[in-house]
């Protein structure tokens, strides 16, 4: 399917138009896909055509947590700014996919306390002390994408409370 999408678009994709990047549901090996269809197409390797690669055939390294940098060092400027610290600051993360999970762990590593994280279908939170500490890279090891999530801690054995939307109980009170 992947590869058929790529040849109805390929006059609107390209390293000097529209470079398509992994999102929900893609990840590398697809990002490969388009490049090879694209590339086959034009008769010539075109590495410039998507992003998100896998490093074998042209990616880059750190592109997979690159936007949680990217917003690490914003969240860094706005504490900044306020005259505060990362360390010892709570913080709740609200989407746990790529760049989630990513932001997540480098806030950890800055000295934040990641007391609850969530996405779309599910969410976890620290039912402890805030001040105690969080590990998040334990959560993010635990929990998979698209929270198929198991009761994780996100402070070395703390009980973790899931919270799960119900989807009869959002119809009812429609």
């Amino acid at each position: 399917m992947t590869r058929r999408f790529t040849s109805e678009i390929i006059n609107e994709i390209g390293p000097e138009k529209d470079i398509p990047a992994p999102d929900v549901g893609t990840d590398g090996r697809v990002m490969a896909w388009i490049f090879d269809t694209y590339s086959m197409n034009k008769g010539h390797s075109v590495l410039g055509v998507v992003t998100g690669k896998p490093l074998t055939i042209g990616g880059s390294l750190g592109r997979e947590e690159a936007t949680a940098r990217g917003a690490l060092y914003c969240v860094r400027e706005a504490v900044r700014k306020r005259q505060m610290s990362l360390q010892g600051t709570t913080v709740a993360v609200q989407g746990f996919g790529n760049v989630g999970s990513f932001l997540a762990k480098f806030l950890a590593e800055d000295g934040a306390t990641v007391v609850a994280v969530s996405d779309s279908s599910s969410g976890l939170h620290n039912r402890t002390d805030r001040r105690s500490g969080g590990d998040c890279a334990q959560a993010r090891d635990g929990l998979p994408r698209r929270v198929q999530r198991r009761r994780v801690d996100l402070e070395r054995g703390a009980p973790l409370a899931r919270v799960r939307r119900s989807r009869r109980r959002a119809r009812s009170n429609r």
